[in-house]
């Protein structure tokens, strides 16, 4: 007898369960809860809340944008840094190579005057 009344009044139960919704959104005057659409109070409420989600979405984007931004400038600062710093080495390097090929000369310098002025000499006797 059990079986047969369970087939025939679950079939119905299912059905009048799933007629008014989830269970969690039914009308439940022992636990004093009252659905959404008969308050007033609680859909104002949760028009404030869905507005400060929708602002809190817009800063976070915002911040979002902000540290995109950041970061952006931040790596071309540091690629300008570093262009600047190989210039700079190259530059230094180019200074070494002519304070070498100056200092060169100038160790060079009296022996060349003095063969030139030898030169010249040599040709002012003939």
């Amino acid at each position: 007898l059990h079986p047969e009344l369970y087939q025939r009044f679950g079939a119905e139960l299912f059905n009048l369960q799933n007629a008014n919704g989830p269970a969690h959104a039914w009308n439940q005057p022992a636990l004093d809860v009252v659905m959404a659409k008969e308050s007033p109070s609680l859909i104002a409420e949760l028009a404030s809340e869905r507005a400060l989600v929708a602002e809190l979405r817009e800063w976070a984007r915002q911040l979002e944008e902000a540290r995109d931004w950041h970061n952006e400038h931040r790596q071309m600062a540091e690629k300008a840094l570093a262009d600047a710093e190989a210039q700079l080495r190259s530059a230094h390097a180019t200074l070494q190579e002519l304070r070498q090929s100056c200092a060169a000369w100038r160790r060079q310098l009296p022996y060349r005057l003095l063969r030139r002025a030898r030169i010249l000499s040599d040709l002012q006797v003939d």
